[in-house]
């Protein structure tokens, strides 16, 4: 086994190991967070992965001109987001006024309306605590807060990596690693909620998923800086060094994220982050990330990320502190990912940008009907109240008198 595979252009199904570890992750930490507290360090390692395609996909659009440039980047990840994202945004609506028992509609209607425009992430009020909300499930789009951490770093990160693509050799590193100093500084000294919620407080996160990129990209590169040391020492010490430092990190990660007792969540972060950097760089085989069931994981893990959390509170709601029922709704939520991958995403990912675009236009204004729904329907009620029982100017109703009855009027 080589340690360094030349999977350049070719699926690397690793990456896909780490997004099934970090959806599990997550899931735990939903469904059972008394034995799974640091489950939400899951979502870190979506934001590194995250950079990591980002700059993949920007590097192989900077031969485009400049306007090319930008809508090739966009377009494939709206492709990739937008009409799976909106579905479930309707679906779970639909949930709110047909079947959910007691979750606050109103509430809903506002989070549903924040989240068709990715602006989850800015809470209703300076008091409210994400982790409050997932306690009590009453809000049905507490889980898309990180979609939209992520959207908003797309209209970053395109001006970050054209600045990068001026730098040269180690420069370049140096300017990544700068910006990701200055964000994790943000993070650190800022409040709770603005270092969870706010986009710049976790560009670091995706910058070591950008840095992770160029590491990989440049192995294959004679004149590689950073790489080269790791290469040599692979070479020399056997395939067996590349497994080994995989392996212990990999291990050190699932022990933060799997233990029982909750972690300090900034150092646990950081690790976490830094450790998902370096699982991506070591681009060698393990018997962990390349085994079928992280991989199936990874494979579902949108689906399952934006599918599960509405059926979860629906349970919590209903049926409380029923361990039995929850594990039933854990498997119904994998179940039913898996087959919205295999029909509507696998379906929708092999369309025309046309057919994207126009099937994103209809689910967005349908969700705008959806969620405003009963101010529609009063204020066409109360159109229809004034046109059909309105008497001014009505000639019908000529003639009547205060003393008259409609009877006696003919």
């Amino acid at each position: 086994m080589t340690p360094i595979k030349n999977q350049k252009n070719s699926k690397r199904d690793d990456l896909q190991g780490i997004r099934g570890l970090a959806i599990l992750a997550v899931l735990g930490f939903h469904f059972y967070p008394k034995q799974f507290p640091n489950g939400y360090l899951g979502v870190d390692q979506f934001f590194v992965l995250s950079g990591f395609l980002m700059c993949m996909l920007l590097t192989k659009s900077q031969q485009f001109p400049t306007l090319s440039f930008f809508t090739q980047f966009y377009l494939r990840r709206f492709k990739r987001i937008l009409p799976l994202y909106f579905l479930l945004i309707l679906c779970a609506v639909t949930a709110l006024y047909t079947v959910f028992p007691t979750a606050p509609i109103l509430q809903n209607q506002m989070s549903a309306g924040k989240a068709l425009i990715f602006t989850s992430n800015r809470p209703h009020t300076e008091d409210e605590d994400y982790f409050e909300k997932l306690s009590i499930a009453m809000d049905l789009f507490t889980h898309t807060w990180s979609l939209s951490v992520e959207i908003q770093f797309y209209f970053i990160v395109p001006f970050i990596f054209l600045i990068g693509l001026q730098l040269k050799g180690a420069s370049r590193y140096v300017y990544y690693v700068c910006l990701s100093l200055l964000s994790f500084a943000f993070h650190a000294s800022s409040a709770t909620s603005v270092a969870f919620n706010s986009v710049f407080a976790r560009i670091w996160q995706f910058s070591i998923g950008m840095i992770s990129y160029f590491i990989v990209d440049n192995q294959y590169k004679s004149n590689t800086f950073f790489y080269k040391p790791l290469e040599n020492a692979a070479k020399q010490e056997g395939p067996g060094l590349f497994i080994l430092v995989k392996y212990t990190v990999l291990i050190i990660s699932m022990f933060i994220i799997l233990i029982t007792v909750e972690v300090t969540p900034l150092p646990a972060r950081f690790l976490i982050t830094i450790f998902t950097g370096i699982l991506i760089v070591l681009d060698a085989e393990d018997l962990v990330l390349n085994s079928r069931f992280l991989i199936f994981f990874g494979d579902i893990s949108y689906a399952l990320y934006l599918i599960h959390w509405p059926i979860y509170a629906y349970v919590k709601l209903t049926y409380p502190a029923n361990t039995w029922i929850l594990t039933s709704a854990l498997i119904i939520s994998i179940l039913l990912a898996f087959l919205v991958h295999q029909t509507f995403e696998r379906w929708y990912l092999r369309q025309s940008n046309n057919m994207i675009t126009i099937l994103v236009v209809s689910l967005f204004f349908l969700n705008v009907i959806v969620i405003n729904w009963y101010e529609i329907r009063e204020n066409v009620d109360e159109v229809m109240n004034n046109v059909l029982f309105s008497d001014k100017n009505d000639p019908r109703f000529d003639g009547v008198t205060p003393n008259m009855t409609l009877g006696t009027a003919g």
